[in-house]
């Protein structure tokens, strides 16, 4: 079976991720993150030439740059876990980094190589499968303005769908 490099990317990634050890040893807090975080707040509110404030209306377009960076076509995060961003963060980021707390920077790091993961076990097992071509089906493959996957379920079909759109590739 021929596989695209993205999906060969993906397992790649898996089998890295299967040798090493567990997720939340994979990154460390340093030290100095405090410090540049604080640095970087400072820049931005005083050096930054828009002048903007980082305040509640900076905090949730931080979150979203960084959500989309994770997962621009909104494959990998779940709804479940932007509600949860959004509550915890949505908010308060600016002043966090002000204050030099990053906690959140690998809070949602770490629930990315999480889901990266899941979805590679994921990857793995709909590769194994045998698929059938008749079935009259569509994807969007530009999935960035899509909604977030509702569940589990949801996310499986996505995946599924995509895995059968690489293979036909």
């Amino acid at each position: 079976m021929i596989l695209s490099n993205r999906i060969r990317t993906l397992l790649l990634a898996a089998a890295v991720l299967a040798t090493a050890s567990p997720v939340s040893a994979l990154i460390e807090p340093d030290p100095a993150a405090a410090v540049v975080g604080q640095l970087v707040a400072r820049i931005l509110e005083q050096n930054h030439y828009l002048h903007h404030p980082l305040d509640a209306k900076a905090s949730k377009g931080l979150l979203a740059n960084s959500l989309e960076i994770y997962d621009y076509n909104r494959m990998f995060f779940n709804k479940a876990d932007i509600e949860e961003f959004q509550n915890r963060y949505a908010n308060t980021l600016a002043d966090r980094v002000k204050e030099g707390d990053v906690s959140q920077a690998y809070e949602i790091f770490e629930r990315f190589l999480k889901r990266l993961e899941e979805r590679t076990a994921l990857v793995a097992q709909l590769t194994k499968s045998s698929m059938t071509f008749e079935a009259d089906e569509s994807l969007i493959i530009d999935r960035h303005e899509a909604p977030w996957a509702a569940n589990d379920k949801e996310m499986r079909e996505l995946w599924r769908l995509r895995v059968k759109y690489e293979m036909l590739q």
